[in-house]
């Protein structure tokens, strides 16, 4: 597990050991898209920073930045009658049940794990209620440190499976060539939900009207849905030359590719964390 501490150390020493390249790094990291990735792929490398060393560096700052303002976790919890689903609402793994105000930690823990159904290998279900007991007692801080340390290593083996899927879309390029790509663009993806986190916190903060805040905050969140995927179609543009069409098309297969290995790269994240408590 990592605490608070240790993302601060570990931040403070990457940032440290960066020279003053990142600075020149990041306008065109943030403003244009594929710039960086043609770059070194040219050889004109000396004016930025590696790009690795870019990831490292904005993907701590990122997790750390969330770990900062991180709230805590919740249950969905799923209301059935006579076997049909009927309503479906949050629950709060650190507050009682109302209707039972005498209810003690150990009797929470078994009312939100012992009845939920798991529908996974047998092997695994005791194993995920005692991960879940465990969210229950500490509150969920102890899945959250766990998520701040299993992601990074998802997101390590995500970056290789999308380079995968380019070299099948680009098949006169080099593997290494659609590897560095998307360091540059989760590169710029990490920085950009940084801004974006931040700028919610400010919002959150309660130095605005509520439906300003509101409105602002659905903006951002549009914003940050539409950015994020519109500069990879751009870099993808500027990196591999071709027309627009084409790009398009290639951009809606690693679109949905991209879809489909994040969500089963998070499942097998989300329940390797909880066995693992």
């Amino acid at each position: 597990m990592h605490s608070l501490r240790e993302f601060l150390s570990e931040a403070a020493e990457v940032i440290t050991h960066a020279d003053s390249r990142v600075w020149r790094t990041i306008q065109p990291l943030l403003f244009r898209p594929g710039f960086l990735t043609r770059e070194f792929l040219r050889g004109r490398r000396a004016r930025y920073l590696p790009p690795f060393r870019l990831y490292i560096v904005a993907s701590v700052l990122f997790f750390l930045l969330t770990s900062l303002v991180s709230h805590t976790p919740q249950f969905i919890g799923l209301k059935t009658e006579d076997g049909v689903p009927k309503s479906v609402t949050l629950v709060d793994p650190t507050k009682p049940d109302p209707s039972v105000p005498s209810e003690t930690p150990e009797q929470r823990a078994e009312r939100i794990c012992g009845n939920a159904e798991v529908n996974i290998a047998a092997w695994l279900e005791p194993r995920m209620r005692a991960g879940c007991r465990k969210i229950v007692f500490d509150g969920g801080r102890g899945v959250l440190e766990g998520l701040y340390q299993n992601i990074p290593r998802g997101l390590i083996v995500l970056l290789p499976l999308l380079a995968l899927v380019m070299r099948a879309l680009y098949r006169r390029r080099y593997y290494v060539e659609h590897l560095l790509f998307f360091v540059h663009n989760h590169s710029f993806t990490f920085v950009f939900l940084i801004i974006y986190v931040a700028l919610l916190s400010i919002l959150g903060a309660g130095w605005l009207s509520a439906g300003l805040s509101d409105t602002l905050e659905g903006i951002l969140t549009v914003a940050m849905l539409l950015i994020v995927p519109y500069y990879t179609y751009r870099a993808m543009l500027r990196v591999y030359g071709q027309g627009k069409w084409v790009t398009r098309a290639k951009f809606m297969v690693l679109a949905f590719s991209y879809f489909i290995l994040v969500n089963v790269l998070a499942v097998i994240m989300s329940i390797y964390t909880v066995i693992t408590l």
